[in-house]
């Protein structure tokens, strides 16, 4: 964040506080948390300075300023500086400040009409962020809290102290809440500081010393059940598969997916994590168990219409170009649309992918490159998202790609999860920042072994109390909010010390022993009945 933005900001602080006449420190705190929790600002002595001589300029009887003029001003320089989604949660954060004088807030409502003017923000939503605020209903709202209510989104966790109040911001698949209470509540291990709004990741768990956590995929069922109207919902039971001549394979798996979930199968190499894709998308089919979409049978036509499959190995036409790629398929897929029709499918593929640009490229081979690996990877899963399939599996999408590029390519594949598809990937070394990104976490272990199945977060701390870490409980740093995914890999395959303080090669804990632990804390698994499938 540049100083130009910084200022800017703190200017805005400074008039709003003025207009709305905010108490001197309750406002000089809540520009500190600002600073701390938005910037990661460490030194905020000369930025709290700066922001109390402009509040003493704006508060100066002797030369009054145009407080309208000045917001409308800075806004409309920061609408060039800050995206969408930052400007609206900018938005937020002063409609916040400024109720922390309720009275005087409804006095200059006609400011923040003017902020959300300058920003296009929808009448709509700020009549969201209003409501989110200030405790009016809205259908856009959620409530946590320790009590039932049959009126509104609702989440009871009994044992909670207060209660949460949350935004669903639709238009950037965002959520948003504030804890209202005296109890203790963590997001990630990091206290929450009551009547503060902060952003709920993906993966991040809400959780309290009294009550069960709360999961972002708890947020999106509630707010997904009526609005989701043809869900797709994919079950395994009591799945084994062993290779001729040996014991690997996927051993005793039993799970339920559903429509908006993106799923990592992780593990160390040959540990059988193609094969458990191999299985579900019908490639393989199992000794035993049986997998269902919607209650019907895998291999059923209606079923497999709608499952889509992106292997790791290329599928492009090195000839042909980036578009002719895309149209070949959709022509082949959708022999009865026209060509204007499939014209149509191929350029929203197109932009939604991100590969307008490079439409009229031939793709080549990836050693005589023309595109990027990360443009070739994204076009690889355009060739089956052309078809729509309800779910779709990847085999290694991020393997060969940068740190970048592979989280472009995740953050591709969570955005079909918004628009209600299933995504399941495997995936070896996964980054802080994509593995936050998932929904669902499966951890295989030699042999084929299915070793965790849960919140990805949850998981470092599940193996951390397996292992007896002295600080089970914490799993994202406090300071920087990354995670670390290899210390689950290296917790699993920790090795027991001799005698002599060595190291050895026999394990602290075997497949067999992670999967018995793993069995014995899955839950149980009722009978799968038959729903409508949607089109395809």
């Amino acid at each position: 964040m540049n100083e130009t933005i910084l200022n800017g900001l703190l200017n805005l602080f400074a008039v709003f506080a003025s207009a709305v006449r905010i108490e001197e420190q309750q406002a000089s705190r809540a520009v500190h948390f600002y600073l701390s929790s938005h910037f990661g600002v460490r030194s905020h002595k000369e930025y709290i300075e700066l922001y109390s001589e402009l509040r003493s300029m704006y508060d100066d009887p002797l030369f009054p300023v145009d407080k309208e003029n000045v917001i409308r001003n800075i806004c409309e320089q920061m609408k060039v500086k800050l995206v969408a989604e930052e400007q609206l949660l900018l938005l937020v954060r002063f409609v916040e400040f400024a109720y922390s004088n309720s009275e005087e807030f409804e006095n200059h409502l006609p400011l923040f009409h003017l902020v959300a003017d300058i920003f296009a923000i929808p009448q709509e939503e700020f009549d969201d962020i209003l409501a989110f605020i200030t405790g009016k209903s809205s259908s856009s709202l959620l409530t946590i809290s320790g009590e039932d209510a049959a009126i509104g989104n609702r989440i009871t966790r009994k044992g909670m102290d207060g209660f949460i109040r949350v935004l669903f911001i639709r238009r950037f698949d965002k959520q948003i809440f504030t804890y209202y209470g005296s109890g203790v509540v963590f997001m990630n291990d990091i206290p929450l500081s009551p009547g503060i709004f902060y952003a709920w990741q993906h993966s991040s768990v809400l959780k309290g010393p009294l009550f069960l956590p709360v999961y972002y995929s708890d947020l999106l069922t509630v707010y997904n059940k009526n609005e989701r109207k043809e869900a797709i919902f994919l079950n395994g039971r009591d799945l084994n598969f062993t290779f001729k001549n040996s014991t690997n394979g996927l051993h005793n798996f039993s799970f339920n997916l559903e429509s908006g979930q993106l799923v990592a199968i992780m593990g160390g190499s040959g540990v059988g994590k193609s094969t458990l894709l191999g299985i579900m998308n019908g490639n393989i089919r199992p000794d035993e168990g049986s997998i269902t979409v919607n209650g019907y049978p895998l291999d059923a036509p209606e079923a497999r219409q709608l499952i889509g499959f992106v292997p790791q190995d290329d599928l492009l036409i090195e000839e042909l170009t980036v578009y002719q790629n895309l149209w070949f398929t959709a022509r082949l897929c959708f022999a009865r649309l026209s060509d204007q029709e499939i014209k149509a499918r191929v350029e929203n593929v197109l932009k939604e992918l991100d590969l307008e640009g490079i439409k009229d490229l031939e793709v080549g081979s990836p050693i005589r490159k023309t595109i990027s690996g990360g443009q070739r990877k994204r076009l690889n899963i355009a060739l089956e998202l052309i078809r729509e399939p309800a779910i779709l599996y990847l085999d290694e999408p991020t393997s060969g790609l940068s740190s970048s590029d592979s989280e472009k390519v995740i953050m591709l594949l969570k955005e079909q999860t918004h628009r209600g598809k299933l995504v399941v990937v495997n995936i070896h070394q996964p980054s802080s920042e994509i593995y936050k990104l998932f929904d669902r976490l499966w951890l295989l272990d030699r042999g084929g072994y299915p070793i965790y199945d849960g919140n990805p977060i949850e998981a470092i701390i599940y193996f951390k109390q397996a292992a007896k870490y002295t600080d089970p409980d914490i799993s994202v740093c406090s300071t920087c909010g990354n995670v670390n995914p290899e210390l689950i890999m290296n917790i699993i395959d920790s090795k027991k010390i001799d005698d002599s303080g060595n190291q050895t090669n026999i394990r602290k804990f075997t497949p067999e022993e992670w999967h018995e632990k793993y069995i014995s804390s899955r839950p149980s698994y009722t009978p799968v009945e038959e729903k409508e499938l949607p089109d395809s």
